[in-house]
């Protein structure tokens, strides 16, 4: 029994020994013990199986020189204002401002082995230059120590544009739309402009602003398309500016609105006077335009048919600026009218109601109608004349009887 509880306690010892002496100590940290060297490279290339010529592919590479496996690779991508993530194959995903672009983490890269993302831009709306100002810059970090940290970040600088990603060929037409039949507008009426700006390119065309600068003539009532002046800017209308506009694209702004009461010329001789609305437009973009002179709608081509747009007066006397008649007390002088003189008033005949009226002088022809100038015919008129004529005579004789009674 004593032989036996003495070797069991020297096992026993031997085992608390060896553990003090090899199993005791602290662990010692993987990223300590087994480092990695990583570096970071970037090319770009512009976007492969698209005709886009603004968009590119990033490619952003990362080599373990060793001496150990790297764990849980990253890389980040820090985009320019010049450009702009759109989308990545290999799952990197930009953070909610756009402008940092992340990518894996990767959970482990062996010594000796290289990994690729691709991360593919855009030119940002607002950019204007030519791409030699652009500077890309990217990093990798990882779980595994790097003893060499300054190659853990690149950046790239320079993006060559081809000559067709620099030019996009703007030109804009207004046009004012009205009834079918109709071609000009009068004073209080409303109707709508359609602005039509159209990119013949070859580029796409980003930040796209339209302007309408509207005359005194017109007053802006609405836009279906959120066009508006801003306060104190009236009466400059601005249009919600598009971010991009592709090359052989068109688009479409509307205005409503009214066309104001002008000064007539009264000089100018009775009749239907027009006054051109002359309303110019205008399209600006961020891309350079080779041919700006149609980037404005040239004058007097505004009207429904390509032509001049005119606000029409009415200056003929008895019409108001809509070309209306006013309403009058006769229709057709010189036309009788058999209803004229046989509307009584009172009893008394209308001749003679109407010769009453202050408002009415009477007539300077006893055989006309005092309102309208229609003529009595001839034999009522000598019959009312002998009538009066037997009437007076009547009235003679009956008082030279009164008379011869009374002696």
């Amino acid at each position: 029994m004593g032989p036996t509880w003495r070797t069991g306690r020297v096992n026993l010892c031997a085992a608390a020994a060896a553990a003090f002496l090899c199993g005791a100590a602290p662990a010692v940290a993987a990223s300590d013990a087994a480092p990695a060297d990583l570096a970071v490279t970037a090319a770009v290339r512009p976007q492969q199986g698209t005709r886009a010529t603004e968009t590119y592919d990033y490619l952003v590479t990362v080599t373990n020189h060793g001496p150990s496996t790297a764990r849980q690779v990253t890389v980040t991508d820090r985009l320019p204002a010049a450009l702009e993530f759109l989308a990545s194959r290999d799952g990197c995903a930009a953070t909610a401002a756009g402008r940092t672009v992340v990518c894996g983490p990767l959970p482990t890269l062996a010594v000796g082995a290289s990994h690729t993302w691709v991360i593919t831009v855009r030119l940002a709306p607002g950019y204007r230059g030519e791409g030699g100002d652009i500077v890309n810059e990217a990093s990798v970090d990882a779980a595994t120590k790097d003893p060499r940290p300054a190659n853990n970040a690149t950046s790239l600088t320079g993006l060559v544009l081809p000559p067709s990603a620099l030019l996009a060929d703007l030109s804009l037409t207004k046009t004012a739309v009205l009834a079918e039949g109709r071609e000009d507008v009068r004073p209080g009426e409303k109707f709508t402009y359609l602005i039509s700006v159209r990119n013949a390119g070859p580029a796409t065309a980003r930040q796209v602003a339209v302007t309408d600068r509207l005359p005194d003539s017109l007053a802006l009532l609405s836009s279906p398309d959120d066009c508006a002046s801003a306060p104190g800017e009236e009466p400059l209308v601005r249009c919600p500016a598009l971010d991009r506009l592709p090359a052989g694209a068109t688009a479409e702004f509307r205005l409503t609105v009214r066309a104001l009461t002008g000064e007539e010329d009264r000089a100018n001789p009775p009749g239907r006077r027009c006054t051109p609305i002359e309303n110019t437009a205008r399209v600006t973009s961020a891309v350079r335009d080779p041919d700006p002179s149609d980037n404005a709608n040239a004058p007097g081509t505004t009207g429904p048919d390509g032509g001049r747009l005119c606000l029409v007066h009415d200056t003929r006397p008895g019409r108001d600026d809509h070309g209306n008649e006013h309403a009058h007390d006769h229709d057709h002088p010189g036309k009788p009218d058999p209803h004229e003189a046989e509307e009584p008033d009172h009893g008394r005949p209308a001749q003679q109601a109407h010769a009453d009226r202050p408002d009415h002088p009477g007539p300077a022809d006893p055989g006309e109608l005092a309102d309208c100038g229609t003529r009595l015919p001839r034999w009522l008129a000598w019959a009312s004349a002998a009538l009066l004529a037997s009437g007076a005579a009547l009235r003679g004789a009956a008082l030279r009887v009164t008379a011869r009674r009374r002696r």
